[in-house]
């Protein structure tokens, strides 16, 4: 299983018949490990997730702090996972499924949640596109924005 996969993809030309790596199993690994309800209740605060960066820092690569800076930076906090793999100069969107997704189930781990298939719902939550072909909106959590800002990672 491939961890941070919340994310839809158009189905192209490219990728027509390339099961089971289609747009519709993409879609069904969504539906299954992200659009889980979240008990907001459980979500950390700020200062947990601050206190998870911090003890992180030594993990926290230039790649991944470019990753929460790209995503912070996006109108609203938020953007498709192309979007975000653009903002980091990669081709794929794969690129900022995989670093992305590493890098939530690190905080993951370090705050101590439990994950449900998709780690990147630790750091993000996401708007189901509205359209079928359209993109999965990621947005970064408002805990996850002011821990950020606080510790002037922006």
């Amino acid at each position: 299983m491939r961890h941070g996969t919340c994310f839809h993809r158009r189905l192209s030309t490219h990728h027509a018949g390339a099961a089971p790596h289609s747009a519709v199993a993409e879609l069904g690994v969504v539906r299954r490990f992200c659009t889980r309800p979240v008990n907001e209740a459980q979500v950390p605060t700020a200062e947990a997730y601050r206190a998870a960066f911090l003890a992180l820092e030594p993990r926290m690569t230039e790649t991944r702090r470019k990753l929460l800076q790209a995503h912070y930076h996006s109108p609203h906090h938020e953007a498709t996972m192309t979007q975000i793999s653009e903002a980091m100069g990669w081709r794929r969107y794969s690129s900022g499924n995989a670093h992305y997704g590493k890098l939530a189930q690190l905080v993951a781990e370090q705050l101590g949640l439990p994950h449900d298939g998709c780690y990147l719902t630790t750091l993000c939550t996401f708007v189901r596109p509205e359209e079928q072909g359209d993109h999965w909106l990621i947005t970064l959590r408002p805990q996850v924005a002011d821990a950020l800002k606080e510790l002037s990672w922006i």
